[in-house]
């Protein structure tokens, strides 16, 4: 998923401190699903971008590509208000965070 050394490199710091900041990432996760659900469901498109934005930049300085672009096509949806496709892309996001985490477990 994330060759942990590359990356490390790539950000000139010690594999052992990337690990501890995705490791917080990771942790910080749940509450951010829990917050775009809850933006979803009351369709507050200003909560839904400000999170995914927030998302989108942190995955994409940690090198979470995927997670990336799904974080930036919730972002980007928000200017046509589509609920379900949001929703669907929720379901996709939730799925990648879960291999991340899982990822990060084993490391």
């Amino acid at each position: 998923m994330i060759n942990i050394e590359a990356v490390s490199q790539e950000l000139r710091i010690r594999p052992e401190i990337y690990k501890k900041i995705l490791t917080g990432f990771c942790l910080s996760l749940p509450a951010k699903i829990e917050t775009l659900t809850n933006a979803f469901s009351s369709s507050d498109f200003k909560k839904i971008q400000e999170v995914s934005h927030e998302i989108k930049g942190i995955a994409s300085n940690l090198r979470v590509a995927k997670l990336k672009s799904v974080a930036s096509d919730i972002n980007a949806l928000c200017a046509e208000k589509n609920l379900e496709k949001g929703k669907q892309l929720l379901e996709d996001f939730k799925r990648e965070a879960a291999l991340l985490n899982t990822f990060v477990k084993n490391l």
